[in-house]
């Protein structure tokens, strides 16, 4: 696994198509990457999560990136920053650079240049910027489903088409996938959620839905499962439906290892959404949770990130006690303040040390 993929990184910048150009560049490495959209956003992000990179803009409304970088200077936070600038602006840059200890990058964007600028900031050599594929299999006769989401999900994201159950499971065989769907439409909802469950056993840690017809979903209860699948989603989905849904809750990142600690991705998505994050994240979990405890002795497992979901938090929390139980492990759970309380405001008693963020253990 990358070195990178532990790595947290905020984009500062008022241009939401500046963000999406910047995350596309990101994501391929494993990064986890938040957006603000201003610098007053910013200095909250940085206030209350911890950051191992900053990309900021220079020009921004409401607070711009050289008033954030001297609060953020003024405040003790040594986060490094990249500013993000255009070549007219090299007199201002040179003093913000010396204010606040900052790296650059230019206007218009050279892959090579962001790389560089984050092998320096982050202390790291570019032969560990290792890109990662994830993939999506579409089981489907039609081509449309495949040809949307190839077109909806970033460039590093992979695409394989099954026009067959055959070609489905022979697939499975062979490769990794973290999103599978499932056409129930051209053989029939009972084939589908056969074929879903063999495929399932295969591929333990995807998130699974079933393409069925508009018509038949248009209340858009695509969060509800259906047999072995999560949940139900148009034939084709909508691109907006990829974006939004699929890809942030499937297809990026959910589990990110580092050292001895094994932590959530921030939730993206709205509040119906956490079902299906915490439905895929949990697969994962368990899964990652193995790996990290055959080279550590010790466990922390960073749930802050997460949705406020009390049942599902307890949830989890639960299914992790009971694996780690099995590895004679006793690990350390780190929430959030509101989540220590809503966990134990039932006088629930954990056998695990619940901490908040600030708090070591």
């Amino acid at each position: 696994m990358a070195t990178s993929s532990t790595r947290r990184i905020l984009i500062v910048d008022d241009s939401a198509a500046v963000r999406a150009s910047l995350e596309s560049l990101l994501e391929p490495f494993g990064f986890e990457v938040e957006h603000a959209e201003d610098g007053s956003t910013g200095l909250r992000r940085c206030g209350s999560a911890k950051y191992d990179l900053v990309l900021l803009d220079l020009h921004m409304p409401v607070l711009d990136g050289p008033t954030m970088l001297r609060f953020l200077r003024q405040w003790g936070n040594k986060t490094p920053v990249v500013l993000v600038t255009s070549a007219s602006d090299t007199k201002l840059l040179s003093s913000v650079i010396k204010l606040g200890n900052a790296d650059y990058v230019c206007k218009p964007f050279d892959p090579r240049q962001i790389h560089a600028a984050l092998c320096r900031g982050l202390g790291i050599r570019p032969e560990e910027l290792v890109p990662e594929t994830p993939r999506a299999l579409v089981v489907d006769q039609g081509e449309v489903t495949t040809e949307l989401l190839r077109g909806a999900v970033p460039a590093h994201v992979a695409v394989d088409a099954a026009p067959t159950h055959e070609a489905a499971e022979a697939l499975a065989r062979q490769r990794g996938y973290r999103l599978v769907l499932v056409d129930g439409v051209t053989a029939g909802r009972e084939a589908a959620e056969l074929l879903g469950r063999r495929l399932k056993a295969l591929q333990p840690e995807a998130g699974f839905f079933l393409l069925d017809d508009p018509e038949r979903t248009a209340d858009g209860r695509r969060r509800v499962a259906a047999g072995p699948f999560d949940g139900v989603v148009p034939r084709p989905p909508e691109a907006r439906v990829v974006k939004e849904f699929l890809y942030p809750n499937c297809l990026r990142n959910l589990v990110l290892p580092r050292g001895n600690t094994v932590a959530l991705a921030a939730f993206r998505g709205n509040d119906e959404d956490a079902e299906i994050y915490f439905e895929v994240a949990a697969r994962r979990l368990r899964a990652e949770i193995r790996t990290t405890l055959q080279e550590s002795t010790s466990l922390k497992v960073d749930l802050s990130r997460a949705p406020l979901l009390a049942e599902r938090l307890a949830r989890l929390l639960t299914m992790t006690l009971q694996d780690t139980a099995e590895l004679d492990v006793e690990p350390i759970f780190v929430v959030t303040a509101e989540m220590k309380t809503a966990l134990t405001a039932g006088g629930e008693i954990w056998p695990a040390p619940l901490l908040t963020p600030d708090e070591k253990g």
